[in-house]
């Protein structure tokens, strides 16, 4: 017996794509996921991270940090986080909640 192929995930269009929300720069979700964020962007002062059994990567070297530098909110499980800082940077403050997870900050790797 065979099964059919998995139908690919359909994208909303029209009226539905313009209700789609804009991902919340203060949030990262990821649940059985890898996942990548990163680029020029102006940093909130508090950034929360849920992830579950997935890989997260935070590309901070390009972002503009706040005065009082970043806090990073954590609830993870079985996960792993890797920031990349640029060298003149602060490392950020973390709190929450961290199960069976790796996190490593990385100050200016090579791109």
């Amino acid at each position: 017996m065979t099964s059919a192929p998995p139908r690919p995930a359909r994208r909303p269009s029209g009226d539905a794509a313009a209700r789609t929300p804009e991902p919340d720069p203060t949030r990262l979700r990821a649940v059985l996921a890898a996942v990548h964020r990163g680029g020029a962007q102006r940093l909130a002062e508090r950034l929360r991270v849920h992830a579950r059994f997935a890989v997260v990567t935070l590309d901070l070297r390009d972002a503009v940090f706040p005065p009082g530098g970043l806090r990073l909110e954590l609830d993870t499980l079985a996960a792993s986080l890797r920031i990349l800082l640029p060298a003149t940077a602060p490392a950020p403050r973390l709190a929450g909640r961290r199960r069976l997870t790796r996190v490593r900050m990385v100050t200016d790797p090579a791109r």
